[in-house]
Parts: C-alpha cells; sequence; structure tokens
C-alpha cells in the first residue's frame, strides 16, 4: 500500500465489496470475507518488492488472471483454517447441503421468515417431452373423445394425408428406376459402338495383306547418292513374312514411336523410313474404306 500511495496511483482492485475480477468467489455470507483475504494476498505480493508493482502494472491479462487465481487459492486455504465453523453455517444456512430432488426442502430455514413451512413431499417429476409424431398423435386422440362427429372428419384427412404420402413415395420410386435404366441403356450403346468400331479396325487390319511400295521420298532416296557413301538399295517390295509381322504390329497400334518404329525396322531388315510410310499408307486406306 506504500508503494501505492507513493506513486500516486488509483489503481486497485479487490475491495471488500467489489464485484469486478473477484466476482467468481463473491458467494452468500462468506463473499465478502473472501475478498478480503483476497485483497490482503494481493497487497502482501505489491509490497514484498520494489519491482512488484511494475509487474504488476505490466502484466498482461492472462498472467493477471493466474496472479488472482492463486491468490483465491491461498486466501481460501486461510479461510478453511481460520473460519471453518462459519463456512459449514454458510452452506447450511443458504440449503446447498439439502438434497437436489427437494426431498429435504422442509429444513431449510430462511432468515426472518423461521415460521415458514416447506413442503415435505417431492414435486412431480416434469411430463415427458414428446416428438411431433407423438404431439399429434395425442391431439387426435384428444379431438375423438370430445368430439364423435368431428372425430370422422379429422380420421379422412388423415388417410388423405397418408395416402398423399405414400403416393409421393412411389412416384419417387418410380422415377429413380427409369432413371437407372436410361443410365443402363446409355451404357449399353456405348459399349455397342466400342464395340462396332473395335470390329471395323480388325476387320480393316486383316484386309491389309499386300505389301505397300515405298512412296517417291524413297524413290528419290534410291536416285541420289548419299555423302557417307554407297547404300545398299531399299526394297520395292516387302516379303509375305514381313507384311505379317507389319500387319501384327499395326493391328495393336496403328502409330508407333520413334524407338518402337526403328526396333521394328530393325527386326524386319528395312529402313525405319519405309516401315513409316507403309503405317501411314494403311492408315490412309482404313479412312478410305471408313469413309
Amino acid at each position: 500500500m506504500c508503494v501505492l500511495n507513493g506513486r500516486n496511483t488509483t489503481a486497485e482492485f479487490g475491495e471488500a465489496d467489489c464485484t469486478d475480477l473477484t466476482q467468481a468467489v463473491d458467494d452468500a455470507r462468506i463473499g465478502n470475507q473472501l475478498k478480503t483475504y483476497v485483497k490482503n494476498e494481493r497487497n502482501k505480493f505489491l509490497e514484498s518488492s520494489d519491482t512488484a508493482f511494475d509487474e504488476w502494472e505490466f502484466a498482461s491479462v492472462s498472467h493477471k488472471r493466474i496472479m488472482y487465481t492463486q491468490w483465491c487459492a491461498e486466501a481460501w486455504e486461510k479461510l478453511t483454517m481460520e473460519k471453518s465453523d462459519n463456512i459449514n453455517q454458510t452452506f447450511i444456512d443458504k440449503g446447498m447441503t439439502l438434497a437436489a430432488d427437494g426431498s429435504e426442502d422442509h429444513l431449510l430455514k430462511l432468515r426472518g421468515l423461521e415460521d415458514m413451512k416447506f413442503p415435505t413431499e417431492r414435486p412431480p417429476p416434469p411430463p415427458p417431452r414428446l416428438t411431433k409424431k407423438e404431439r399429434r398423435e395425442a391431439a387426435l386422440a384428444q379431438a375423438i373423445e370430445e368430439n364423435t362427429s368431428f372425430s370422422s372428419q379429422v380420421m379422412e384427412a388423415e388417410k388423405v394425408r397418408i395416402m398423399e404420402k405414400k403416393r409421393l413415395a412411389d412416384e419417387k420410386a418410380t422415377r429413380k428406376e427409369v432413371a437407372a435404366q436410361k443410365k443402363l441403356a446409355g451404357m449399353a450403346k456405348q459399349a455397342a459402338k466400342d464395340a462396332a468400331a473395335a470390329l471395323r479396325d480388325a476387320q480393316a487390319a486383316r484386309l491389309l495383306v499386300a505389301a505397300v511400295p515405298c512412296d517417291a521420298h524413297q524413290e528419290q532416296e534410291k536416285t541420289q547418292p548419299s555423302a557417307q557413301g554407297p547404300k545398299s538399295t531399299p526394297r520395292a517390295k516387302f516379303s509375305s513374312e514381313q507384311v505379317k509381322k507389319l500387319e501384327e504390329a499395326f493391328h495393336v497400334s496403328s502409330c508407333l514411336d520413334a524407338a518402337r518404329r526403328a526396333n521394328l525396322a530393325a527386326t524386319l531388315n528395312v529402313t525405319e523410313k519405309q516401315c513409316t510410310n507403309w503405317f501411314n499408307n494403311q492408315r490412309a486406306k482404313m479412312r478410305k474404306n471408313v469413309q
């Protein structure tokens, strides 16, 4: 307190009747006593050293909450040691030790109204909460009991509602079934198209049994001498065995990459250009047959 007065400050918390940071411990008769103990713990901390006030003044909100929690724990420990009888009597006077179901409410005594008698019987339990369907059924049963002529109208309306609900459910199921059938039909149609296209490709590949002559570019390569020396003259036609292997490769894929094309040409003992021209001619024939 001397440090606070020396700094001419008005920043002070935890007064005996305050309801700010010590609101959590404000309860019944022992509230003011406990807050007084908390204030004493706070003052003890501020007077413990010359830097304690600066530590408190520049502390964060979370740090201040932690410090107040520590002071509350220490204050409650001292309060229970010094005034345990007062605490017990406070809990008894406020009815905090009575059973929560109300069976001991007759033991409750109010200050100034000691002659008031509380009921000794337990209060009736609250009615159970009903669902929307249960409430509708209960209202329908009550209407039938109260008015017989009205009950027939209610029953008829309920019957119409049930039939309409069933009709909507049937329509929804029918729409789902029709959508599933359309989806299956579309998948079957697409599969048929794919099968027909594969069949046409296979038929076109089987029809390619004739040898394919070299193109004009190959003829030009024959007539022009190479700078690296004489080359073997490329064949004008493929043998039947070479055509068979070319057709097998074409049936697998009508377009080969450079590596596979070079490998195939080396296997057949022909040039890579001849192999490429053969594939190009076969694709042109296939397009012509399809058209």
